[in-house]
């Protein structure tokens, strides 16, 4: 009570007297109020008036004095160049002294110039050992020049440039060359590859004015294994990357984009894109009415590349218009009505794979959305189990529905550069969201979601006990292949404790009662010294999927510190289907003070060939680390240097 008075005649929160009852009451400690903690001011003026202070210093002063607070007036320097001294230095290996310093100086910033080696040995090549040397010309410019050699693969070579521009963005030069000895096969054409191999990046990111975003990408190399043979994590993170260049321009509702994507790599399928030029308006109140509006309109030349097929290319140019009428009744009932028409004109497809001809479609899309959500709050509800301090369950059920009637092209007689591609998660079936613009089709479907949340008070604030999301889609009318009812999603993470996390993934097929896919695990981490994840991924054989796409997959990640020096990190892939322990890592981590080291071993089975075998020795500056927090967590063979 005392806090809403406080707030209604405009005295601060902070200054409330709470009496009684009040001091411990759940209302106030549901609130969490940072001001129920001492509160610090602070007043930053030049640097001539520190010592002594100034009229602003004085004001907050007397505002000190005043809440029966004191303050202080300190006086800083920034120094232009950080170092450590030390004198009667002792420099040790181990515990024996080897040499003794009078006088020491050490700059803590990067060195000007140093070398990092990755010595190691693996199967598909040999003893290796990369090398790379960093040399910081300036604070806008660093250059890495690497220098491997694989015993069984050659030499390699490459220089990276870093520049920034400040302002006008960041850019990056990336080129590597291999002599290689053994390149193998090509699994394209079936010929042999070349044994001179190489590969060129660049990127560039800017933001030269905060509403206007320039971003450029190239990835050219020579053959389609390049990456997958010698930069294993970055094949991992993408194994087909893509060339752009895209300028953003950013107003209050609307935006212009312009994106060129051209074919770098004839080798990878390309959807070219010279250009595509996109004008978005965003949702937005149209004058003091209750209506709302948005639109995507879209132009360009688009080209599809194949990789050994026929080619096609077309002009396109689309526009859509969406009106929405949000409504809310009883305070807890959300529903929108909306109508949309589209309107794309495409011009006659060219080239040996083209079977279309000038065409003009247009479609319109009604449909409307509902939304709740309701809550229950037991205040005084605990478990000492399960870490409940009070207790808040959330329901919020969803419908949406979707009608478009038969456009007047349907997408077989249309040129398809945006089509649907096959996944295992459900497309969106309203527009904007659903992009598809060539592949739209009839469509009359209601999507059913229901989402639960069952929420308390942790140490860390307010925490997600349950979190669990279901929906399917109900097809009045289904069209084609379509079965009545779509698959079941369920998504659901459980916290029984601050420091265990249980999620589950499940599809399911009503028309073939058939599990489609299931993913389950936990994560247990009940503190810093050690942690263990096991996740069991089940996907089903789709027929629409390419063969032994099905996967029975088991994995496991364990960390164990032993002590402040010494941890060791294990993770292994198990596949069910065919009994086949896929990849292992092992690791063992030392810390010697200024240096982390680490020994991985790797042994990965790919079913076809030998077993590959990996090990490697890698070491990094505690102060300039050469991999960001938990990257040998998430992508494990950057331990291993490739």
């Amino acid at each position: 009570a005392v806090i809403h008075h406080a707030d209604a005649v405009g005295d601060l929160a902070h200054d409330a007297e709470v009496m009684g009852d009040e001091q411990h009451g759940q209302p106030l400690i549901g609130l969490q109020l940072l001001t129920g903690k001492p509160v610090l001011y602070v007043c930053n003026v030049e640097e001539g008036n520190a010592a002594e202070g100034n009229a602003m210093s004085k004001r907050v002063a007397e505002r000190a004095k005043g809440e029966g607070a004191v303050s202080v007036v300190i006086s800083a320097a920034i120094e232009a160049e950080v170092t450590k001294e030390f004198e009667d230095a002792v420099a040790y290996v181990g515990n024996v002294p080897v040499f003794w310093f009078p006088k020491y100086r050490r700059s803590l910033k990067p060195h000007p110039q140093h070398f990092t080696f990755t010595p190691g040995y693996r199967s598909f090549y040999g003893a290796y050992l990369l090398t790379t040397y960093r040399s910081y010309w300036t604070p806008e410019l660093q250059t890495e020049l690497r220098l491997d050699y694989r015993l069984e693969r050659g030499p390699g070579v490459g220089p990276i440039v870093y520049y920034d521009f400040k302002r006008f963005g960041k850019t990056t030069f990336d080129y590597y060359y291999t002599h290689d000895l053994d390149p193998g096969t090509n699994i394209f054409s079936g010929g042999p590859i070349a044994e001179d191999r190489d590969r060129f990046k660049f990127s560039y990111d800017a933001r030269p004015w905060t509403n206007v975003s320039i971003k450029s990408a190239v990835n050219w190399q020579r053959d389609s294994q390049f990456r997958r043979d010698f930069f294993e994590e970055e094949f991992q993170q993408d194994s087909q990357p893509i060339s752009y260049l895209e300028v953003q321009r950013l107003w209050p509702n609307f935006s212009l984009n312009i994106l060129a994507q051209p074919q770098v790599n004839s080798f990878f399928d390309t959807i070219e894109r010279l250009p595509d030029v996109r004008f978005t308006g965003a949702r937005q109140q149209l004058g003091a009415s209750p209506f709302y509006y948005e639109t995507e309109n879209s132009g360009g030349w688009y080209r599809r590349n194949y990789n050994g097929l026929p080619n096609f290319s077309a002009w396109r140019a689309d526009s859509f218009h969406q009106i929405l009428l949000p409504q809310n009744f009883f305070g807890w009932l959300n529903v929108t009505p909306r109508a949309s028409g589209r309107y794309t004109h495409y011009g006659e497809a060219d080239g040996l794979g083209a079977t279309t001809s000038s065409e003009d479609r247009f479609v319109f899309n009604t449909g409307v959305e509902l939304s709740a959500k309701a809550s229950r709050v037991w205040q005084t509800a605990t478990n000492g189990l399960l870490e409940i301090s009070g207790l808040r369950h959330i329901v919020q059920p969803m419908v949406n529905y979707s009608f478009t009637p038969k456009p007047g092209r349907s997408p077989a007689e249309l040129p398809q550069f945006d089509y649907e591609q096959l996944g295992v998660r459900p497309l969106p079936i309203d527009f904007p969201d659903y992009n598809s613009i060539d592949a739209i089709d009839t469509e009359n479907t209601v999507r059913l979601g229901l989402r639960n949340q069952v929420q308390t008070r942790r140490e860390d604030g307010v925490d997600n006990l349950v979190d669990w999301w279901m929906f399917t889609d109900w097809r009045l009318d289904p069209r084609g292949a379509q079965t009545r009812f779509g698959d079941f999603f369920s998504q659901l993470d459980f916290r029984p404790r601050s420091w265990l996390t249980l999620n589950s993934e499940v599809r399911y097929n009503f028309s073939e009662g058939v599990l489609k896919e299931a993913n389950h695990g936990f994560v247990l981490q009940p503190g810093t010294r050690w942690s263990w994840a096991l996740t069991h991924r089940f996907f089903y054989q789709d027929p629409l999927l390419p063969p032994d796409s099905d996967n029975n997959l088991f994995e496991s990640r364990l960390y164990y510190r032993l002590n402040e020096n010494w941890a060791t990190r294990i993770t292994q892939r198990f596949e069910a289907r065919d009994g086949t322990l896929e990849e292992q890592y092992f690791t063992v981590y030392r810390d010697f003070r200024s240096i982390t080291t680490a020994v991985t071993f790797r042994i990965r089975d790919q079913r076809t060939g030998p077993v590959d075998y990996t090990a490697a020795l890698t070491l990094s500056l505690k102060a300039f680390p050469r991999f960001p927090v938990g990257a040998d967590r998430a992508l494990p063979q950057s331990l291993l240097g490739f």
